[in-house]
């Protein structure tokens, strides 16, 4: 008799063949298994997406990335994509600005955020925050501020775009909670 780590192996193996009925079969064992991982990794990676939604974009990416399978045990690599798909989600809704149009789903798109006079990043609220932010997060926010990309501000403050990146989200994160966005 075949384990189910076999079976899954061989109808993600079919499914890279092209055998589509093999990637349907995966969902259907699958799809409710995500739903419910989803809704339990909300502690760790808040987001405003349904675990439904969150589902249905953990299948879209194991189609996408289906080369990349290579056999062993298709639930690890099935849950390192719903790793990701939640860590995207998460910094999505963290990085989220009222002027960020919803289409915007890559980290390329965020980094051409830019801080308006009319956003709510100016605002008096913010204002008032910024003296309370670590000096790290208060120089960032203000090069920000002043309309430079993620990497302009990057190659200002000597830092590289992906502790930018990190130091952004915690800021926004410090200014959401200091006036309760």
């Amino acid at each position: 008799m075949i384990n189910d780590d076999s079976n899954d192996n061989i109808l993600m193996i079919r499914y890279q063949n092209g055998d589509q009925e093999a990637f349907n079969e995966l969902m259907s064992k699958y799809f409710k298994l995500a739903c419910e991982w989803f809704k339990i990794q909300r502690a760790q990676y808040p987001t405003n997406e349904d675990p439904e939604d969150l589902a249905q974009l953990l299948f879209i990416r194991a189609d996408k990335y289906k080369d990349n399978f290579r056999p062993g045990v298709f639930r690890n690599w099935l849950w390192s994509l719903a790793q990701n798909v939640a860590r995207t989600s998460s910094k999505q809704y963290l990085f989220k600005w009222d002027h960020c149009p919803i289409e915007t789903r890559d980290n390329e798109q965020l980094d051409k955020v830019e801080f308006e006079e009319k956003d709510w990043a100016s605002s008096a609220l913010v204002d008032s925050v910024l003296p309370t932010l670590p000096k790290g997060e208060r120089d960032l926010i203000d090069a920000l501020r002043s309309g430079l990309s993620v990497t302009k501000a990057a190659e200002k403050l000597g830092l590289s775009r992906m502790n930018v990146r990190t130091l952004r989200a915690k800021a926004l994160k410090h200014i959401r909670e200091a006036v309760k966005i």
